[in-house]
């Protein structure tokens, strides 16, 4: 929401904006003055920052080194995506589906890496998991969510295909 009054409160203004959106024009203002002084910053975020300095900061080391990884290296690979929602033990769940086919052979990551650091914080934060298999063959990754009230589309996919060649 605060994306869309930040693209659109020149044209409108962010009050009529907040009167048509179920949206407190007092939160607008506070998570705009929130940006402006990074001291005010909820700690999360603070830590949130920190960590995404570091993760581009690996993905850059990894990137500069390997280029684009996995199966999207190659022209043949393929990155599957499919979601659906799910019902476990009675509470809806969105259940995400990653595969990688036709890609280089998989090797198992560094212990400690980001993989871990994914996980944990998924299971933190939205109660979730991610079940991880390094298959030879490619990447196969399951993600539940709780939805706990969530609107989501009931199910739906894609393949996405490789990176352009150079």
């Amino acid at each position: 929401m605060i994306a869309f009054i930040d693209g659109h409160r020149a044209l409108y203004g962010v009050e009529p904006i907040c009167r048509v959106l179920p949206f407190a024009p007092s939160t607008y203002h506070a998570h705009a003055a929130r940006r402006a002084d990074a001291g005010r910053l909820p700690a999360r975020a603070k830590r949130d920052a920190t960590l995404v300095v570091e993760t581009r900061r690996v993905h850059a080391a990894k990137f500069g080194v390997c280029g684009v990884y996995g199966a999207p290296s190659v022209p043949e690979g393929r990155l599957f995506v499919r979601w659906r929602m799910v019902r476990i033990a009675g509470a809806p769940h969105l259940l995400i589906e990653l595969a990688e086919n036709s890609g280089p052979p998989v090797t198992l990551p560094t212990p400690g890496g980001g993989s871990r650091l994914v996980q944990r914080g998924l299971a933190q934060e939205l109660g979730g998991e991610i079940k991880l298999n390094f298959a030879a063959a490619g990447l196969f990754c399951v993600i539940t969510v709780p939805l706990g009230g969530t609107a989501v589309p009931e199910a739906g996919g894609a393949a996405i295909p490789a990176a352009p060649g150079p």
